[in-house]
């Protein structure tokens, strides 16, 4: 490695910068008060709000249809889990969930999870639900076996769509 001295240059021009007063310069008063405080959006997480709805329900005829309330107008439903467990008369083959936004199927999970008549499901996914549509999720079993009971809940968040414009979904 080779090593040399240099010397400092000017500016370009002839321009010349002159620091008159000591660093760091002093500020009085506030930058901030309370009584008329910064304003700041995150552009990254704009109207984010956390969002989880658990609903348990009896099934009848041979599922649970468990319906979650509507999202409100102006907003985005951001799904990013569903987790829960059913109570079956004894111990299933397969459990079914099932993902719908209203009458439209979305996702499904199956297999056979948990132990003995409680069984559970945890299954991560990303799914968005806009304003004035509902989540539904179906629970089943085989025919021989359905559940008497279960419960189900979503995780994930809520966007105001009215502080950003949600973006278009290709669906």
């Amino acid at each position: 490695m080779n090593s040399h001295q240099v010397a400092a240059q000017g500016p370009p021009n002839g321009l010349a910068v002159n620091i008159v007063n000591p660093l760091p310069v002093p500020v009085t008063g506030s930058t901030n008060p309370a009584t008329a405080p910064v304003l700041a959006l995150n552009v990254n997480d704009p109207g984010r709000i956390p969002y989880q709805s658990k609903v348990q329900d009896d099934c009848l005829i041979g599922s649970c249809d468990l319906i979650f309330p509507v999202v409100p107008v102006n907003h985005r439903l951001v799904i990013q889990n569903v987790s829960g467990r059913a109570l079956f008369p004894s111990t299933p083959q397969n459990l079914f969930v099932s993902l719908f936004e209203g009458p439209e199927f979305v996702a499904t999970a199956s297999g056979t999870f948990g132990f003995g008549a409680t069984t559970a499901f945890n299954q991560p996914l990303l799914y968005y639900i806009d304003g004035g549509k509902r989540p539904d999720v179906l629970i089943s079993g085989p025919l021989s076996g359905a559940p008497t009971r279960a419960d189900a809940t979503l995780t994930g968040y809520i966007l105001d769509c009215t502080l950003a414009p949600c973006a278009s979904i290709a669906k």
